[in-house]
């Protein structure tokens, strides 16, 4: 079997096993990262698992996911809109978002927006995003100290402007890179992502108009705002301009 089908497989047995684990408690579970954005085709055996639990009662969740009871009750005291969460499982390096529903509305609707989100370690990292000119900003996460709490407030960006230019964040890097619903309460997932879309096209409308006069997909795109881009199979490139060119229309 090729290497990569069988590291996909693996893969999607584990998020099996995670959605099972987490569906009575959670609005939707969505599947994103290497095994969504690039299945059977650049998924090997160092490639994270990545997940993204949308709930309800964010607080509430805590018992599932952080196992340390100190940790837990000083949580329940501080204001986040998520938590993020690493652990390997079967060998598998495992990354869940776990995001409330009001920061999942911001993420599915707003213009440009921060959330705050917790990690049980800091993460000193510089993330590469994008605008639709593939026009790069290096991000560097920002990790704010809590002094009761060993891990840390990160700031994560939805969207930005830099120097008059819209850059996407990194959560709806990952939402508009090919995500795969694993669960969902109703259409409550679905109904995000077409908001999701529909206002990243809108954007990408407005910023080519005032750039060009006119909407040209050579020239701007959604595909140009994903950082793993380069690294998706042929048809997921096509899936995502085919989404882009049904949302665009509505603006043109």
């Amino acid at each position: 079997m090729n290497s990569s089908i069988e590291e996909t497989s693996k893969r999607l047995s584990l998020a099996s096993m995670q959605t099972d684990m987490f569906r009575k408690n959670s609005l939707g579970i969505i599947l994103v990262g290497s095994v969504a954005y690039s299945p059977n085709f650049n998924v090997s055996a160092k490639s994270d698992l990545d997940m993204l639990i949308v709930v309800e009662d964010l607080k509430g969740s805590l018992h599932h996911f952080v196992s340390d009871e100190n940790e837990r009750s000083a949580l329940k005291n501080r204001f986040f809109d998520g938590y993020s969460v690493k652990k390997e499982e079967n060998g598998i390096s495992l990354s869940i978002h776990v995001l409330s529903n009001d920061a999942f509305d911001i993420i599915s609707k707003c213009f440009v927006a921060d959330i705050r989100v917790y990690r049980p370690k800091p993460k000193d990292e510089v993330y590469k995003l994008f605008g639709f000119e593939q026009n790069v900003y290096d991000y560097r996460i920002k990790n704010i100290p809590l002094f009761d709490l060993q891990g840390v407030r990160t700031i994560v960006p939805i969207s930005f402007i830099y120097q008059d230019r819209y850059y996407l964040g990194i959560h709806r890097d990952k939402l508009l890179s090919n995500p795969i619903v694993l669960h969902q309460e109703g259409k409550f997932v679905d109904r995000k992502l077409e908001k999701l879309w529909s206002i990243i096209a809108q954007n990408l409308c407005d910023e080519s108009k005032r750039l060009y006069g006119f909407v040209d997909a050579n020239k701007m795109s959604i595909i140009n705002m994903l950082a793993k881009r380069n690294r998706m199979s042929q048809s997921v490139i096509d899936s995502i301009n085919d989404k882009q060119e049904f949302y665009v229309s509505k603006f043109k």
